[in-house]
């Protein structure tokens, strides 16, 4: 067992700490007690002491290299106080547990919950997939602390890794929903800043491609993408070959003409992922997150989680490493896609893009993923085409470049508005 620090804090719905408990290397456990019901008496120098107590272990742990294994880093991150910026990397594992808010439950009670949490934490395997949950943490913190300008006041939406697959969500201010009514801004930028938006095309089914083998369907990204491959062969409109290939693939349709003909690779491995479901087996993402029925809604809900978790993966990985070189440019992410903002001058776009697309399109460089068929390959080689817009105005964007493995394609117009900005 890999010696290690474990962080345990309980928090109830509203986010307040509960409790918290910390298990050192040698296997001893302490548990203090923040706003839980019943116990000792807490005065405002106990809290502020504990905090420091506890914030003082996790940067001991650092220093002699040890690694920190907790869940939800974030509001540990915030609760204690840690640094939030690109010069501190923290060696912590996210285990996500989810779980129970224990609001009603008194001290006793949780800090069981909490020494049970402990054992668990000391005993689990440390993953890589964790760690990017955590090292992608500080980066939702220092957007929420830093704000969007939205309808011309200063809002603070409360961003969440909290989910079943791992996207990132916003709370409180749904900055993820807005639509193009709104004037929306970076704090950190002027009026006059474009707008800078990167997309993945079709992620979903990029990660199915991969994990399938399916090269027809990967070889669709290399000029197009899925659903217009699936119009010129089929002529039907675009919009319905769409529809049809991403109901085959969430519904888990194994009859579908597209999974039995057109990408059959592709139909093969749901076939031996609904009879994985059915067998009570999980299934994994590109870095071996597992998604079992179990702790799902139903057999749907893990094909999903485990696709979109796989996309989690990569967003997790790209927010954390341009945030490192472009912090202030950084607005948000919206599932598959980032968002920046920029002087509207060519050479800082252009730059701007060049460097955030080389690590948009290849999230997972340096990294070893694995397959629907176990197999192992090089992060390096999984490509993820892009396309990039830009506009003076939230929402409001023009195509400007397609990043595809074989190539970049260029949109004149947009680039027209940047000159003109």
């Amino acid at each position: 067992m890999t010696a290690r620090l474990c962080l345990y804090t309980q928090f109830d719905s509203k986010g307040n700490p509960l409790a918290c408990g910390l298990r050192t290397v040698s296997g001893q456990t302490y548990i203090y007690k923040f706003h839980a019901k019943g116990g000792p008496q807490r005065t405002v120098h106990d809290l502020l002491w504990q905090r420091h107590t506890i914030k003082q272990a996790i940067e001991c742990a650092g220093t002699q290299g040890l690694p920190i294994v907790t869940t939800d880093f974030k509001a540990n991150l915030e609760l204690f106080d840690l640094p939030a910026v690109p010069a501190v990397h923290y060696q912590v594992y996210d285990l996500c547990w989810g779980g129970s808010t224990y609001a009603d439950a008194d001290f006793a009670d949780i800090s069981t919950h909490i020494a049970n949490g402990l054992k668990r934490m000391a005993a689990a395997t440390m993953r890589d997939w964790q760690r990017l949950v955590a090292n992608a943490a500080p980066v939702y913190h220092d957007l929420q602390e830093r704000g969007m300008v939205i309808g011309g006041l200063l809002e603070h939406p409360r961003w969440s890794q909290q989910t079943f697959s791992g996207r990132s969500k916003a709370l409180g201010v749904n900055v993820q929903g807005l639509d193009d009514s709104l004037t929306v801004g970076n704090p950190h930028g002027t009026d006059r800043d474009l707008f800078v938006h990167f997309d993945w095309m079709a992620a979903d089914v990029n990660v199915a491609a991969w994990l399938s083998g399916d090269s027809t369907l990967q070889d669709t990204f290399s000029t197009s993408d899925p659903y217009t491959f699936l119009r010129d062969k089929l002529q039907l409109e675009r919009s319905q070959c769409k529809l049809a290939l991403l109901s085959a693939l969430n519904r888990l349709d194994v009859t579908s003409p597209l999974v039995t003909a057109v990408f059959p690779d592709l139909g093969s491995w749901l076939v031996g992922a609904k009879a994985a479901l059915a067998a009570g087996q999980p299934l994994r993402t590109v870095l071996g997150r597992s998604f079992s029925v179990a702790h799902a809604r139903n057999e749907l809900a893990v094909l999903n989680g485990m696709l979109q978790g796989s996309v989690a993966h990569a967003m997790q990985l790209t927010v954390r490493r341009v945030w490192e070189r472009f912090r202030a440019n950084l607005l948000m992410d919206v599932h598959d896609s980032l968002i920046l903002t920029c002087y509207p001058t060519r050479p800082l776009v252009q730059g701007l893009i060049r460097e955030v697309a080389a690590l948009v399109t290849r999230p997972f460089a340096g990294l070893e993923l694995v397959d629907g068929a176990g197999r192992s390959y090089a992060g390096d080689n999984f490509f993820f085409p892009t396309k990039v817009s830009v506009g003076s105005k939230y929402k409001q964007w023009q195509p400007l470049y397609t990043f595809r493995e074989g190539g970049v394609h260029y949109e004149r117009q947009a680039a027209e508005s940047i000159e003109a900005a």
